[in-house]
């Protein structure tokens, strides 16, 4: 059975798992948002849904920082073993647009505490009032300064875990 994840800011997900395969000793899950309806952006404090983005600003819609939100991406069929030992797990974005990007910025991200993650809706708060994940990771986002820059999240794995050990999944 194949499960969902989903991420509060966080389209490439990889996690690196240990002892699964004993031939090479690692095994590497590597999977995309494949829908347009798998990424979100919530504006706030309004709570309002926008799923027909063609991208993902974090954390400000358009410039001046007049629009904060929140980014929801949501994993499908995610191969992994309840329980697997997880040692590296990340986000990887790809910069499609420049507005600066050279301020500072600094993303909590978090994952949904659930082993299988619901599809997003345009309902007020559809990724807000999700129940969360207590690990987070705090993301420094370097400079995007360059148009098909890769920038990577730290590494993720104390989210992952905390999902894929829960019943159910």
């Amino acid at each position: 059975m194949y499960r969902k994840l989903f991420f509060l800011t966080s389209f490439l997900l990889v996690l690196a798992l240990a002892g699964t395969n004993t031939l090479f000793g690692a095994v590497v899950w590597e999977g995309r948002i494949s829908s347009q309806d798998d990424d979100v952006e919530e504006q706030l404090p309004a709570g309002n849904m926008y799923n027909t983005s063609s991208d993902l600003e974090m954390p400000y819609e358009g410039t001046g920082k007049s629009t904060p939100q929140i980014i929801g991406m949501r994993f499908v069929e995610v191969k992994i073993p309840k329980g697997a030992n997880v040692v590296n797990a990340y986000v990887e974005f790809t910069v499609d647009e420049l507005k600066g990007g050279t301020e500072p910025v600094s993303l909590l991200v978090e994952g949904e505490l659930s082993p299988n993650a619901a599809a997003f809706t345009t309902a007020a708060n559809n990724v807000s009032s999700r129940t969360k994940t207590t690990a987070t990771t705090v993301w420094t986002v370097v400079n995007w300064t360059t148009v098909g820059q890769k920038d990577k999240t730290p590494d993720l794995t104390s989210i992952i875990r905390e999902i894929i050990n829960q019943n159910g999944w």
